[in-house]
């Protein structure tokens, strides 16, 4: 009996060291990658009152977003637009100066209201594609809909289109596990591509480093963006009861150019 209370008071007595060191650690973190005050002093009241579950959160969410992945990356800039603006303020022509690109015109928005326009207006574009197919989406379905849009897509990589798919790793994640969709656009030399992918990178990964950009670019003179990702509950040929009501443009004109 004696021998029990001794071990377990010794298990306690580690414990209790061990969830030290591990709060010491936290708040050491915290203070050496900067955080904002009111960021910090929320994670040390988590920590410091629900140790057992703030730890655990802090090591998942607390990572910095992006700061390693910048380093890793080269500089990104557009392409140098020679033409003078056709509008002239004094904040455009700062901008101009430093050269950020110059206010276009000869611009056109066509709005797509809910999900059977966008769906149609996607197809027309995708099929009338003829050098280039960039996809960027927080999730990209395996259904009746992403099918079509995949035979379009391999179709067009056959014909000697480049067609590159961007899709988010947590957000696809059937997908990417399950890639049997994508293999006739693999087949028929597309690219696809899983960002920030537990799968392909367990220790790098970010849980709260995810891609939640829209855009479809068609022979970099057509962008198609806005709220809708790719799957049958946000684009569908024909209205059904579980068709999300959202928002989605195509721009056309001069403010498209590759970088």
């Amino acid at each position: 009996m004696f021998n029990t209370i001794i071990n377990a008071l010794f298990s306690l007595q580690l414990e209790t060291i061990i969830l030290f060191i591990l709060i010491l650690s936290a708040v050491a973190h915290m203070l050496s990658s900067r955080r904002k005050p009111r960021s910090m002093i929320a994670w040390i009241l988590v920590i410091f009152l629900l140790p057992y579950v703030g730890i655990p959160l802090y090591i998942i969410f607390s990572g910095r977003k992006i700061e390693k992945f910048v380093l890793q990356k080269g500089m990104l800039s557009l392409k140098k637009n020679d033409k003078l603006p056709k509008y002239s303020t004094l904040v455009s022509d700062f901008l101009y100066s430093l050269g950020i690109p110059a206010i276009t015109t000869s611009n056109s928005v066509e709005i797509c209201k809910d999900g059977v326009g966008a769906y149609h207006v996607l197809i027309k574009h995708l099929n009338n594609a003829k050098k280039s197919i960039y996809i960027s989406t927080y999730i990209f379905g395996d259904d009746c809909v992403t099918k079509d849009i995949i035979d379009i897509l391999s179709e067009k990589a056959t014909q000697g289109v480049e067609v590159k798919l961007l899709v988010d790793a947590l957000g696809s994640m059937k997908l990417e596990w399950y890639s049997d969709l994508l293999i006739p656009l693999i087949n028929a030399g597309g690219e696809c591509q899983f960002f920030n992918s537990f799968k392909r990178h367990p220790i790098d990964f970010k849980i709260n480093l995810r891609n939640h950009r829209k855009m479809i670019i068609i022979d970099n003179n057509t962008v198609m963006s806005g709220g809708m990702n790719i799957a049958k509950e946000y684009l569908s040929p024909k209205d059904h009861a579980l068709l999300w009501k959202d928002l989605s443009f195509v721009l056309y004109g001069e403010a498209i150019r590759p970088k």
